[in-house]
């Protein structure tokens, strides 16, 4: 336990180098902005393709990674549905409403609770592979889809370059040559392995600042504010409805064994990963939806993954 509690403490750490940078203004009025950019289109994608250029393929189809997409998909789904047609949110407005009820801090916080609790790193590895290789780049796919065009040509003649730069996202493409990669046993030079590692070993870190970074008054710009009401229901979803959406799934869909059974659960009740967040002043959509789910979450989830493992692991 004492792993999964370091790891708590390691994100309130960066969080809060990020709030006194930002404070003082150490990188300055654009500082959060500049470094959500270096994540999305640098650090992230370097980190997708070595992961997934490491990764064999044969676990890409495995019975795990199954019950972890469809609990994503079913809480997303929810969160989405509620967002566009109970709230009358925009498209990317939904969409990163759905991430917030349902993408899951799958790396700084799921690799030290799958080690500590679970016994071992390969139980999160399902989890990450499905968020980065599917559900993220297909978010972002639509994200793109709900941009304006740059040259202001009207909205309804640009559907299919849009679909086309949706695809094209940063995200997708480091997924892409990285089971590339993997698939064709490519021996990358030891130099090209070496620099991808230490670039992608810049996004968890990174992601945590710009989180931190959030919390200081006029740091960034929200044009569209969430209702309370909206920001419960997310942190519901996330924090109650996930894990048991990924508990029945697990037992009883798909018949997994008592330990794959309490790893889909501890995994879902991870907390909102703020690559949320760094999307949102991206796409400059729900910020403070994307940030005090974040925040939220992580302090429940302290609470909840003891719970379950109580419950069900004994």
């Amino acid at each position: 336990m004492a792993g999964v509690l370091n790891g708590f403490a390691v994100i309130f750490v960066l969080v809060g180098v990020g709030y006194l940078a930002a404070r003082f203004r150490l990188l300055g009025e654009h500082g959060v902005d500049v470094l959500a950019r270096v994540v999305y289109y640098v650090a992230t994608p370097a980190l997708l393709f070595e992961m997934l250029a490491k990764t064999p393929t044969a676990k890409v189809f495995s019975s795990e990674i199954l019950v972890a997409g469809a609990a994503v998909l079913v809480v997303g789904a929810t969160s989405f549905a509620a967002a566009r047609w109970l709230w009358g949110r925009d498209l990317q407005s939904s969409v990163l409403g759905m991430l917030a009820a349902s993408y899951s801090n799958s790396t700084n916080l799921g690799i030290p609770i799958a080690t500590f609790i679970l016994g071992g790193q390969q139980y999160v590895t399902p989890l990450v592979l499905f968020q980065m290789v599917v559900y993220q780049p297909f978010a972002i796919m639509l994200l793109g889809l709900g941009q304006p065009p740059e040259d202001g040509s009207p909205q309804g003649g640009r559907r299919l370059a849009d679909a086309l730069r949706g695809f094209a996202n940063p995200m997708l493409v480091g997924g892409v040559l990285g089971v590339a990669a993997s698939a064709t046993g490519w021996a990358r030079p030891a130099f090209l392995d070496s620099s991808l590692a230490m670039i992608g070993a810049m996004t968890v870190p990174s992601a945590l600042l710009v989180f931190g970074m959030s919390f200081v008054a006029g740091s960034s710009f929200d044009r569209e504010e969430a209702s309370k009401l909206e920001l419960w229901l997310v942190v519901v979803l996330k924090s109650a409805v996930y894990p048991l959406v990924a508990y029945l799934l697990a037992r009883f869909a798909f018949g997994l064994d008592a330990p794959a059974v309490l790893a889909a659960t501890v995994l879902a009740a991870l907390p909102t990963a703020n690559m949320v967040y760094v999307l949102a002043v991206r796409y400059q959509r729900c910020k403070s939806l994307a940030r005090d789910a974040s925040l939220i979450t992580t302090l429940l989830s302290i609470p909840v993954v003891f719970a379950v493992v109580w419950l069900l692991g004994g």
